[in-house]
């Protein structure tokens, strides 16, 4: 499973009313709504983005990045990103290239750090990353945290469905952002729903949906997202 943790995003758009974030979309009641203080609108994505190769193979990290860009969320969690991995990405640090693309901040984790291969110098990683119009307060590379009493967004290419046994664990602490959504791989004609956004009780849902592309093996999830407030 490739999933990111969003919880310093979360946290810190809910702590700056001033920050920019996208109007969630609009739909059905909010389920779960916060009470109290008006929650902070905040829209969140997933996206593996295959190493930048589109469902037809070919290495396209411009059509990657219009396909980011095309979901106007404030914070995107990116799986399968090479970090001068290889020839198939053309030993690009894709993290940084589509942070510089879209103008956004980023953290890279890796979850492979490979010796760097003939005639390179930098070691070969892939991994997951943030990509955030919001400053980054913090971020580190660890397991999936319990819950606790921040408001928390877990998203990822979960190479299962919410239902498989594996991923039991989750659903208690985090609930799926989207039970009835949509199939997302494969991204020309998707067969099951493995990409997924999942929420703490903290964050209300206001509207997720799947964007139809095909510059990836996988379809990005978008999700509309109501932060309640930290406690003075």
């Amino acid at each position: 499973m490739a999933a990111l943790a969003l919880t310093a995003a979360a946290t810190l758009a809910a702590a700056s009313p001033g920050a920019a974030a996208a109007r969630p979309q609009t739909g059905a009641p909010p389920t779960g709504a916060p009470q109290g203080a008006p929650p902070v609108p905040l829209r969140v994505a997933t996206y593996d983005i295959h190493a930048g190769a589109g469902e037809d193979g070919v290495l396209d990290l411009d059509r990657t990045a219009r396909a980011i860009g095309a979901l106007h969320a404030d914070v995107i969690g990116l799986q399968e990103v090479d970090v001068r991995r290889g020839e198939r990405s053309a030993y690009t640090d894709e993290a940084r290239e589509l942070a510089r693309r879209l103008r956004m901040r980023v953290f890279f984790a890796p979850l492979y750090d490979l010796p760097a291969g003939p005639g390179h110098a930098a070691r070969r990683r892939f991994g997951v990353a943030v990509l955030s119009r919001l400053p980054l307060v913090s971020a580190g590379n660890h397991t999936v945290p319990a819950a606790d009493v921040g408001p928390k967004v877990l998203v990822g290419d979960f190479n299962a469905e919410p239902g498989a046994p594996e991923l039991a664990r989750l659903w208690g602490p985090l609930a799926d952002a989207a039970p009835q959504g949509g199939k997302t791989c494969p991204a020309g004609a998707p067969d099951r729903r493995i990409d997924v956004v999942a929420v703490s009780p903290k964050v209300a849902v206001a509207g997720v949906r799947e964007a139809v592309t095909t510059a990836s093996d996988h379809r990005p999830v978008v999700a509309g997202l109501l932060v309640r407030r930290p406690r003075p």
